[in-house]
């Protein structure tokens, strides 16, 4: 039997073969060196970028760099001029790697603008692409080898392709001048936290109540196979497509279009757990909380195992102020997944809301434990030791948080805030500065700094810093309380009453401002307002104010006494 045999080729077919073969490889390894620019910028600040915006922006503008590389590679490939007819099938495969990478390019980009935003994206349609792209891979390596045994040259049956980038097997050492536009959004303004206002001050901690699921997880592709073979009259293709867009639209912040083409997959396909859960994330970022539960309850109704349902339902239950529930939920995601340092954080934040911090710290330490880079457990966990008056502890977790990234102004701003407590003043003074470099509009630092002045007597310097907290945030009643104080201290009584009325507006519940309140009015004659102020103390002080209660009962008599002569 004579087997079929390959045409031999000619001399002058294989010059130009070699030709195309080093101009192919020229894009190729165009794209390999913008590929590996952006994995190494991610191994450089992935860990850090959902909580600091510096970071953030880096991966970012690397990510939209490659973006504009793929795009690049295409208008490249797709410009060789002469392309043999030994080297079609190649020319090919390289055409959908290149095409098919562009693509995951772009939703890659998405992905970190959005995860950027301290938002969770949404990773199905991404996960898509990647895998589409790494098969495009597979088969342009396959023709590649077969088209170096055409040509005669050496072939390494794993990495050929590789293997000829890296030898610089071609003649593509000439220095490449690409330049990509600029990248121009700016994530400094993104405020990727959660503030709290507290008696004895503000205090900030890292958001991180947006979820970040694993990057391998693909639910509704997960889910499509597991109904087909007991629904096949369901329109596959048009759930994907209405599932996909509705991604899409998500990423870009038009939550409203995203549910609406949710809606419309699931009109299709009702038991789509990852339609469900991400019609949750786009309702509870309308602020429909309540309705996102109920999509969440409908994802984990059809997959029990939907950690990030679970979570998700968890952060908008914490956004209800239903706490108990929120942990409980949280519970599920990491019983689900144990080593989801994020539920370990959410867990923590929501015990520490219900005043349980001892477990809060566990949790935080649990967070650790799994990733000692984690920026959110650090700072967390700081908070809660400042709250309980373990500053020392508190300042150590904040120097944590600080090593791994320095351009997180809230965790200077807690800092200096521990720092005062231990009455370093000048030192916290310093950390609220580095903060306010960072973030100008940081109003908890401008508390904290002023709290710090006041200490050393600087009361002007105080004010002025009271000033521009509440500029930013004029119901930040902490800042009126102290700035009262500081007045009071400059002898400017008047003014002084009218901040601790601006407190008490916010907060009827502040004790100390009624005092502080009911002394400035006796001192400047207004005995009637006095007498009332005091009274008002009287009723809503605590126990360990008993003292004072008792001063006040004789005020108010000498107060009545002197009007009765």
């Amino acid at each position: 039997m004579k087997l079929f045999a390959r045409p031999k080729m000619t001399n002058e077919e294989r010059k130009r073969c070699l030709v195309y073969h080093d101009e192919e490889l020229r894009v190729a390894a165009f794209l390999d060196r913008e590929r590996s620019l952006l994995d190494s910028t991610l191994g450089e600040h992935w860990d850090a970028m959902t909580e600091s915006p510096l970071a953030a922006g880096e991966v970012c503008r690397a990510s939209d760099r490659f973006r504009q590389a793929a795009e690049e590679a295409v208008r490249r490939h797709a410009a060789i001029r002469s392309v043999p007819a030994a080297a079609s099938k190649f020319y090919g495969a390289e055409s959908s790697y290149f095409l098919s990478i562009s693509a995951w390019a772009k939703a890659n980009l998405a992905v970190m603008e959005t995860l950027a935003k301290g938002r969770p994206p949404f990773y199905v349609c991404f996960e898509r692409l990647k895998d589409a792209a790494e098969s495009a891979r597979q088969q342009a390596r396959e023709r590649y080898r077969s088209f170096r045994r055409r040509l005669g040259l050496t072939v390494n049956p794993a990495e050929a392709l590789e293997n000829a980038l890296r030898r610089h097997d071609f003649k593509g050492g000439e220095i490449d001048d690409w330049q990509p536009e600029p990248y121009t959004r700016d994530f400094s303004e993104a405020k990727n936290r959660i503030i709290e206002h507290k008696e004895n001050g503000t205090q900030a901690t890292v958001n991180i109540m947006g979820h970040n699921p694993a990057a391998d997880m693909n639910p509704c592709v997960n889910a499509n196979i597991g109904c087909c073979t007991t629904t096949p009259d369901i329109d596959w293709r048009g759930a994907a497509t209405w599932y996909t867009k509705g991604c899409d639209l998500a990423a870009l912040d038009r939550h409203e279009e995203a549910v609406d083409c949710y809606d419309k997959a699931l009109k299709i396909n009702p038991r789509d757990p990852a339609a469900w859960s991400n019609k949750g994330a786009s309702l509870a970022a309308l602020g429909r909380r309540e309705e996102a539960g109920a999509c969440y309850d409908k994802a984990i109704e059809i997959d029990p195992q939907d950690e990030t349902a679970w979570f998700n339902k968890g952060v908008s239950l914490a956004a209800l102020g239903r706490r108990e529930e929120a942990v409980e939920c949280f519970d599920k995601a990491i019983e689900i997944d144990p080593r989801d340092e994020t539920a370990w954080c959410a867990k923590g934040v929501n015990l520490a809301a219900l005043g349980r911090r001892d477990e809060a710290i566990v949790c935080w330490d649990r967070a650790l434990a799994i990733d000692t880079h984690c920026v959110a457990a650090w700072c967390a966990k700081g908070v809660s030791l400042a709250t309980v008056g373990r500053h020392e502890e508190a300042v150590a977790c904040c120097d944590e948080a600080l090593k791994i990234d320095s351009r997180i102004a809230p965790v200077w701003s807690n800092k200096g805030n521990s720092l005062t407590a231990l009455s370093r003043h000048e030192e916290a003074i310093s950390c609220c500065d580095k903060a306010l470099e960072i973030d100008p509009q940081d109003e908890a630092a401008w508390y904290n700094k002023g709290v710090g002045l006041a200490a050393l007597d600087r009361h002007e310097e105080a004010i002025v810093c009271f000033d521009q907290a509440l500029n930013i945030d004029p119901r930040l009643g902490a800042a009126w309380d102290k700035k009262g104080n500081s007045l009071t201290m400059l002898r400017r009584r008047e003014e002084a009453i009218g901040c601790y009325a601006r407190a008490l507006r916010i907060d009827p519940q502040n004790a100390p401002a009624w005092y502080n309140k009911a002394l400035r009015e006796e001192e400047c004659g207004r005995s009637e307002d006095a007498v009332k102020s005091y009274q008002q103390f009287i009723e809503i002080a605590p126990p360990q104010r008993a003292e004072l209660v008792a001063e006040a009962r004789e005020r108010i008599q000498a107060l009545k006494g002197r009007s009765d002569e």
